[in-house]
């Protein structure tokens, strides 16, 4: 009964954000930690270990403690087992495409200078080496140089 209860608020909830999107600023961020994570000055300074280990370890010391107090069933105590992995591994995951992106984005900065060199001939091979790119013939013509170098700042672009 609980469940049907926090599926239909939950409802409610969604549909309200999904009318009235400017009510939520960042609809990734799940909010902060729970208060009492901001106890602990490791915690409150690492706010994805918080997530990533922290919450799901409490979970999970929850539903062993709760099932040894008899206080739920073991099949509650094992969908909470399961419940603190998959938030460990949404979190995980979540926390990975973030740094994936703004991993693009410096890898971005770092090769744009070497792509400018690159479509005025001035790269040298050193610098094309780190980013495995070859030069091109010295007989290639400048404009399609300069075609297939705007071709490969369009590759590198990480907001496509």
């Amino acid at each position: 009964m609980q469940a049907v209860i926090g599926l239909v608020v939950h409802a409610i909830r969604l549909k309200k954000l999904m009318f009235h999107m400017h009510l939520e600023k960042n609809s990734y961020f799940e909010g902060p930690a729970l208060p009492f994570f901001s106890l602990i000055p490791w915690f409150r300074e690492r706010f994805h270990a918080t997530r990533i280990v922290a919450e799901p370890l409490v979970v999970l010391l929850a539903s062993v403690v709760l099932q040894d107090l008899f206080i739920i069933q073991p099949g509650v105590a094992i969908f909470m087992r399961v419940a603190a992995l998959a938030l460990s591994l949404q979190a995980y995951i979540s926390y990975h495409q973030r740094w994936l992106y703004f991993r693009d984005i410096f890898d971005g900065q770092a090769i744009a200078p070497v792509l400018a060199d690159l479509s005025t001939g001035k790269a040298t091979r050193a610098e094309l080496e780190v980013f495995h790119l070859a030069g091109f013939p010295k007989d290639v013509p400048e404009h399609i140089r300069a075609e297939a170098t705007a071709r490969m700042v369009s590759t590198f672009n990480p907001s496509k």
